[in-house]
C-alpha cells in the first residue's frame, strides 16, 4: 500500500461490516486506510499483533447519563467517558437532563464547552423537546436528536425535569411537527403517566412496598398505548422515530411497534442487555431497577436482539449514589432508577455471543453499524475504508467476574457484581489512538471530540438496518432493510 501507515493491527479476526475475516487493518491519520490480507507486511510506526484475539467496530452507546453538569455527585462527564474507554465504548450520545436541561442552542453550547475538555471518548448530544422554537438551532449545532420524555418520576430529587416532560398530546404533535421540519430524529420514553401513576397507588394503599411490587407497577397497557401513539405520530408526520430502552416496554409495545414497522412506519428500537432476573430485583432490591425481567421475557428480548426486531443496544447508563439506592430499602418506590452500565455493556453482549445467541456479526451490528447508521454519523460503526479507527480487541477465551472495585465507576457498585462474563477489551483505540488496555484508561482527557450528524440523505425517512449475522425471516427485517 501506497503512503505513509501510522498504525497496523494483524493477525486477528476483524469484524468487517460483510462478517469476520483474517486481515490486517491500516490506519493512517486516525481513519481506516486499508484493509489487507492477513501476513500483510507494511512499515508502519506502530503494529498490534491480534493473534487469536477479535477485532471489533469500537462500541457506539447511543443512550447514556453523565450527569454532567448539575449532578456531578453520582457521574461527571470525565468519569463516565473513561468507563467507556475502559468497556471498549468509543462514542456515546448523552441525554439531556442535566442541569440546566439542554432544550437550547445555548444550553447544548454551555454543555459542551463543561464536559468537552472532560472527555476520553467522541461523544455527542441529545436535546430535550419542550422548546419547538429551538429545533433550527440546535440542529444547526449538531444535536443528535430530540428526546421526548413522556414520564415524570415519581421519586424526589430524580433528574426528570419538568422542562423536559410531555405533558399533553397537543404538544407532543407540535413537537413532531417542529422534528419533521427540522429533519430532526427523535428519540421517545415510552409512557402513559396516568394508567402508571395508579398502578403504582394501587400497591401502595395495598401496602406494597417490596421489590417485586415495582415489577408489576409496570404490568400495565402505558407502554402499548404510548407506542401506538407515537408511531402513528411519526408516520402521520413524516418523523424518523427512535423507542429508547425497549426493556422497559411491554412485550405486546415491542410486537406492536415491530408489526408497524414491517408495515411501513419509520420506526428503530434500542434496547438494553436483557440481563437482570427477578431474582436480581429480590436479592438486590433497589440496585436493580429498573430493567427487573422475568425468565420469560428476558429469554424474548435476546431472541429479539438475534433476529433483528431490535435493532440496536444502548445501556441508559444512569447512576446513583448508594446513599440514594438505599432509599428503597424499606420502600421500593423511593428508590432512583439507573444503574452504571457502560463499562459492562461489550462484556454482557460478547458472552452472548460466546453462548451462541447470535453470532459476531450480529454483534457488530446491534453495538456499532446500527447505532451509527441510526444517528447519521457514517464514519462511525464499521470497519471499512475512510472510517475512524475506533477498534476494540477482545479476547474470546478471556473469562473474569466482575467486581466494581475493577471498574471505574463513580457511584462504585455494580448489579452485576460477581457475574462471569467474556469479551472484556484488552485493547481500545479511538481514531488511532490507544485510548486503554487491559481495562485500565491510558488516553487523556479532552481527546473525545463532539460528533454530529451527517450521513442522512433524507432526514425524513429511517436509515438503512441491517439484520445480518442472526438470519431472521424477511418478515422480521425492516421494511427500508
Amino acid at each position: 500500500m501506497a503512503g505513509r501507515i501510522d498504525l497496523a493491527v494483524t493477525g486477528g479476526t476483524v469484524v468487517l461490516p460483510e462478517g469476520p475475516a483474517k486481515v490486517t487493518v491500516l490506519v493512517r491519520d486516525g481513519r481506516i486506510a486499508g484493509i489487507a490480507e492477513a501476513g500483510f507486511s507494511a512499515a508502519a510506526e506502530t503494529v498490534i499483533d491480534a493473534r487469536n484475539q477479535v477485532v471489533l467496530p469500537g462500541v457506539i452507546d447511543m443512550h447514556v447519563h453523565f450527569r454532567d453538569p448539575g449532578f456531578t455527585h453520582k457521574e461527571d462527564f470525565a468519569t463516565g467517558t473513561l468507563q467507556a474507554a475502559c468497556g471498549g465504548v468509543t462514542t456515546i450520545c448523552d441525554m439531556p437532563n442535566t442541569h440546566p436541561p439542554v432544550v437550547s442552542a445555548a444550553a447544548l453550547a454551555e454543555k459542551l464547552a463543561a464536559v468537552g475538555p472532560k472527555a476520553h471518548v467522541d461523544f455527542g448530544f441529545w436535546a430535550g423537546g419542550a422548546r419547538v422554537e429551538e429545533y433550527p438551532a440546535l440542529a444547526a449545532a449538531g444535536c443528535v436528536g430530540i428526546k421526548v420524555y413522556l414520564t415524570i418520576s415519581h421519586v424526589k430529587g430524580a433528574a426528570y425535569m419538568p422542562e423536559l416532560f410531555v405533558a399533553d398530546d397537543g404538544q407532543l404533535v407540535e413537537i413532531f411537527e417542529g422534528a419533521a421540519r427540522a429533519g430532526l430524529l427523535v428519540a421517545v420514553h415510552v409512557d402513559n403517566v396516568a394508567i402508571a401513576r395508579r398502578a403504582r397507588e394501587r400497591l401502595q394503599a395495598a401496602g406494597r412496598r417490596d421489590p417485586m411490587a415495582h415489577y408489576e407497577s409496570l404490568q400495565t397497557l402505558a407502554t402499548l398505548e404510548g407506542t401506538s401513539k407515537i408511531i402513528m405520530l411519526a408516520e402521520k408526520l413524516r418523523v424518523r422515530l427512535h423507542i429508547v430502552h425497549a426493556t422497559l416496554t411491554s412485550l405486546d409495545a415491542v410486537r406492536h411497534a415491530a408489526r408497524r414497522r414491517r408495515e411501513g412506519a419509520p420506526v428503530t428500537i434500542e434496547a438494553g442487555p436483557p440481563s437482570v432476573s427477578l431474582e436480581d430485583l429480590r436479592r438486590l432490591g433497589p440496585y436493580a431497577l429498573p430493567f427487573e425481567l422475568s425468565a420469560k421475557e428476558q429469554e424474548q428480548y435476546w431472541r429479539w436482539l438475534a433476529d433483528g426486531t431490535i435493532d440496536t443496544v444502548a445501556t441508559d447508563h444512569a447512576p446513583h449514589t448508594r446513599e440514594e439506592k438505599e432509599r428503597g430499602r424499606e420502600d421500593i418506590f423511593a428508590a432512583p432508577t439507573g444503574f452504571p452500565a457502560v463499562e459492562t455493556l461489550l462484556p454482557l453482549m460478547f458472552t452472548e455471543v460466546m453462548r451462541g445467541r447470535f453470532d459476531l456479526t450480529r454483534l457488530a451490528a446491534l453495538c456499532a453499524a446500527n447505532p451509527a447508521r441510526i444517528l447519521g454519523l457514517p464514519r462511525k460503526g464499521r470497519i471499512a475504508v475512510g472510517c475512524d479507527a475506533d477498534l476494540v480487541i477482545v479476547d474470546p477465551e478471556r473469562r473474569e467476574r466482575l467486581r466494581a472495585d475493577r471498574l471505574h465507576a463513580k457511584a462504585g457498585w455494580t448489579p452485576f457484581e460477581g457475574r462471569e462474563v467474556r469479551g472484556l477489551p484488552e485493547t481500545t483505540m479511538l481514531r488511532g489512538t490507544v485510548i486503554s488496555e487491559k481495562g485500565e484508561p491510558v488516553g487523556k482527557p479532552g481527546y473525545g471530540q463532539m460528533v454530529r450528524p451527517t450521513g442522512l440523505a433524507n432526514p425524513a425517512l429511517p436509515p438503512a438496518v441491517s439484520a445480518s449475522g442472526a438470519g431472521p425471516t424477511e418478515g422480521d427485517r425492516p421494511p427500508w432493510n
